[in-house]
């Protein structure tokens, strides 16, 4: 499984777990300019790991008001679902080639 979400993060899974992920770019090597996912969480729940994923997201704004968290909050919350429909329901999005980083 892999499902593109926004701002870089991919959500990937093996056996046990859902694997929360942010694309980066290889800075140094062989494999140097190649795009590659950096691991951020390991989740046995696609809703822990949306909590994880809001978490991070929120913490990295500039979100300055209850309001505005709470706006920020349900797009991201948006932006997951449409991402998750996508990859459930309809034509996947188109995926780059990664290697480990």
């Amino acid at each position: 499984m892999r499902v593109d979400i926004t701002n870089g993060y991919v959500i990937t899974s093996d056996a046990l777990n859902y694997v929360l992920n942010k694309q980066t770019v290889v800075q140094k090597g062989s494999n140097q300019g190649q795009p590659c996912l950096e691991a951020l969480g390991f989740h046995p729940t696609l809703g822990g790991l949306a909590k994880s994923l809001i978490n991070k997201m929120v913490r990295g704004s500039t979100v300055e008001s209850i309001e505005q968290l709470e706006q920020r909050m349900e797009e991201i919350a948006k932006e997951f679902e449409s991402a998750i429909l996508i990859q459930d329901g309809k034509e996947s999005p188109a995926h780059v080639q990664t290697v480990g980083c």
